[in-house]
């Protein structure tokens, strides 16, 4: 996750920053951390997993993309709910 959210936040930055050349106003890059792949949040309903096990992961997959977003130059990250 975190490679897919950095590629995708460099490449916004980039755009951001070329134009800037052309109107200094419109130069935010912004991503969007999503942390719901379906095989690490959403486990089989025949897996049983304690509440604390699931947060753990939720927890790991929001910092790895919130990581790569920050890494590939962000200037706003917004965080989607997770829908239960």
């Amino acid at each position: 996750m975190y490679e897919l959210n950095n590629a995708a936040a460099t490449l916004a930055r980039e755009a951001a920053d070329g134009s800037m050349e052309r109107d200094p106003a419109s130069r935010a890059s912004r991503g969007r951390a999503r942390a719901d792949q379906q095989d690490r949040v959403h486990p089989p309903e025949s897996t049983i997993r304690a509440p604390q096990h699931l947060f753990d992961e939720l927890v790991a997959a929001y910092g790895e993309a919130l990581k790569g977003l920050a890494d590939g130059g962000a200037d706003l990250i917004l965080s989607d709910h997770l829908h239960t």
